[in-house]
């Protein structure tokens, strides 16, 4: 149970959010729902469930940089 809702704020219901998806969350119809793992399921205001899953441990994520630095 969230906090929100009178749950306990602990880390095993803990989620990192970005601020898109904490909008989502508080301010529309979605529900989210943690499940152990640090899985995440969302439901629509339709009803279909969307799972969200952490990437595997040690994942680093590379980004495309300026192929030519300014220097």
């Amino acid at each position: 149970m969230p906090a929100s809702a009178g749950g306990p704020t602990a880390t095993h219901n803990l989620s990192e959010l970005c601020r898109r998806h904490h909008v989502l969350k508080h301010h529309s119809p979605w529900h989210v729902e943690a499940r152990p793992g640090g899985v995440l399921a969302w439901t629509s205001p339709t009803g279909r469930v969307h799972i969200d899953r952490p990437p595997p441990q040690n994942t680093i994520t590379l980004h495309d940089r300026d192929p030519d630095p300014p220097f």
